[in-house]
């Protein structure tokens, strides 16, 4: 099963994943039942995976949409009206030059309006997806 692992941590994996599996690999009709209810509606659960995964990814966006804001908003007013952000010094906006010039190029409230309601945007995905993922949990566990 672990070639290569000592044998004192092979059998620690034995005896924790053996403890945590037995419920679902089982021979009594309640696992039996729950294994293949599992392999019949695995398209459930492969929504609750992906839901899940576009849920953290929203909520990591979202933080640093905010974090891109404060630092906006901590910087100081550039003699044009403008930011004084270096934006192609960013190390996610600097990847895409067509948009380090269009956000060089508009005033700074702009800026911060537009990063706020990206991040309104992305809570939006993210309690959509947080609801599909519960119904998706629901219509399995009713199954």
């Amino acid at each position: 099963m672990f070639p290569r692992l000592p044998p004192l941590l092979k059998r620690v994996l034995r005896t924790l994943g053996g403890s945590v599996l037995a419920p679902l690999i089982g021979p009594q009709p309640a696992q039996a039942l729950i294994r293949s209810t599992a392999r019949q509606q695995w398209r459930l659960i492969a929504l609750n995976f992906g839901t899940s995964l576009v849920e953290a990814f929203t909520e990591g966006a979202t933080l640093g949409v905010i974090f891109l804001a404060v630092d906006l908003l901590s910087r100081p007013i550039s003699a044009a009206g403008g930011s004084a952000m270096d934006w192609a010094g960013n190390p996610l906006v600097g990847r895409f030059p067509w948009l380090v010039e269009l956000l060089t190029g508009l005033p700074r409230t702009t800026v911060f309006l537009v990063l706020m309601g990206l991040a309104v945007l992305l809570q939006a995905t993210q309690s959509l997806t947080r609801y599909l993922n519960g119904v998706s949990v629901a219509f399995f566990g009713a199954r």
